[in-house]
């Protein structure tokens, strides 16, 4: 049985319609309960989750609106939907969507993490001991928009730090390089890549 909307009838009495309207009650009270906190709780009739429905287009904002959405992004990274924001319009520039969530991120390491930035981009760290091995970003973006890299070391006698440099191989890898650092010196290094 679903929820019936009609009972109890406008020309019945309610003591005739008991069982009806008992029946209702429990079914509102179980559709209810799906995406919010249950009734005869503290926190009743708040919400415990969200859900977007899947848009194909970004929508049309208007007025003083602003509008959250989940849409598919097409990347290697990750395809499933994501969450974007739009705005209004102002100062004559255009309310292009942008990107608010990425549900892959890397925090095991060890040498490499990877987290992400609003409007689809990811953040790259780690360190490494091996500069002659080019290092490869995972997942690989589209293409790497900088790159930073510190080393840990010193030279020996005098202490200024081990000159360092970076070149971008690819889309997704880079390599650091010092004409003067010690084999094994620490390098820190730090991307930013398009998503």
């Amino acid at each position: 049985m679903t929820y019936d909307p009609t009972q109890p009838a406008a020309t019945t009495s309610p003591k005739l319609s008991v069982g009806d309207i008992q029946s209702n009650f429990e079914k509102f009270f179980n559709i209810f309960k799906n995406n919010h906190v249950a009734l005869n709780d503290f926190n009743q009739g708040k919400h415990s989750t969200v859900i977007f429905q899947q848009q194909n287009n970004d929508p049309t904002v208007t007025n003083d609106q602003v509008t959250l959405y989940a849409k598919e992004v097409v990347s290697s990274i990750s395809t499933e939907p994501q969450l974007f924001a739009k705005i209004k319009e102002s100062l004559n520039l255009p309310n292009l969507p942008f990107q608010l969530t990425l549900n892959q991120v890397n925090t095991t390491g060890p040498n490499q993490y990877q987290s992400f930035m609003m409007g689809g981009y990811l953040i790259y760290f780690g360190n490494t001991n091996d500069i002659p091995t080019p290092i490869t970003l995972s997942p690989a973006p589209s293409s790497i928009l900088c790159v930073q890299s510190v080393t840990q070391g010193l030279i020996a006698g005098t202490n200024p730090p081990y000159d360092v440099g970076v070149t971008v191989t690819s889309n997704s890898t880079f390599k650091i390089n010092s004409s003067n650092a010690i084999l094994g010196t620490t390098f820190l290094w730090f991307a930013i890549g398009a998503q």
